[in-house]
């Protein structure tokens, strides 16, 4: 099986899969591989686990988080260790030492425009970040992005294929320089309701959206989305745009002669 042996190097040697390995090492227990066509060389174990399994997860296979699922695996191993003398086994037992990290590790270069991909889909990091390489740790239902041991941000995991997951505080160093540059960038265009928010109201004034972003970075999207709604009903300079140097060119050369045509028809009284 592809999740318990990398490759196999000879007839009868194996390299054993990363994860199975950490697994091992924080359990302590050694890994016995069986050799292939070799199913008499399988223990009884398996067949225990298959046991458990529908045991506990017949009635119920699916969970919103993985504490939930814990919880019934706990639930079922307690009733049935009800007439066991699991108590004194229990004296003999180990300790169990700091939680285990149960996430899917791998190394990643961040591309051109600021994203990791993972199972295809596109995930978001700081634009600093560009062309470094980051430790992605895949959970059941979120992603961290590491770098040199510090977490630099977490996602929600994406479900879908071909999906982008977008922060947009992490591009806003970028575009509080160069705010037209908003408008019709992957980053906005990812992201629905902020985008709309944006073309509704902030169409002419790119750099104060970002400021009222920057400035309420930490809200959630509806949050921040309805922050930004009730400052553009407040201040009509969103809606509102200053005129522009033709504009007002156009308007003074249209003043000067209205005052000349005026002149003129008292001079000719």
């Amino acid at each position: 099986m592809r999740n318990v042996v990398r490759k196999f190097i000879g007839p009868h040697e194996k390299e054993l899969n990363e994860e199975l390995i950490k697994l091992a090492l924080y359990y302590r227990f050694e890994p016995v591989v069986t050799n292939v066509y070799s199913g008499n060389e399988k223990g009884h174990v398996e067949k225990s686990v298959q046991i458990l399994r529908n045991k506990a997860f017949t009635k119920q296979y699916e969970f919103q988080t993985i504490e939930e699922a814990q919880k019934q695996l706990d639930k079922t191993i307690d009733r049935l260790n009800e007439t066991t003398d699991i108590g004194a086994e229990q004296e003999n037992l180990k300790s169990l030492p700091a939680a285990y990290g149960y996430a899917i590790t791998t190394k990643q270069s961040i591309d051109k425009y600021s994203f990791v991909h993972v199972q295809g889909n596109h995930y978001s990091v700081p634009d600093y970040l560009v062309d470094q390489q980051v430790t992605v740790k895949r959970y059941l239902y979120e992603l961290k992005i590491i770098r040199n041991g510090h977490l630099i941000c977490t996602h929600a995991l994406s479900k879908g294929e071909k999906q982008f997951v977008v922060d947009i505080n992490h591009y806003l160093p970028t575009f509080l320089r160069k705010p037209k540059a908003l408008e019709h960038s992957l980053v906005l265009k990812n992201m629905p309701r902020l985008h709309q928010c944006f073309l509704q109201h902030y169409k002419q004034t790119p750099r104060r959206f970002l400021q009222f972003i920057d400035k309420q970075k930490q809200l959630p999207m509806e949050q921040l989305v309805h922050y930004l709604e009730e400052e553009a009903l407040k201040d009509q300079k969103v809606f509102k745009s200053s005129p522009s140097k033709a504009v007002n060119e156009a308007r003074s050369q249209l003043q000067e002669y209205n005052r000349m045509h005026q002149v003129r028809k008292v001079k000719m009284k």
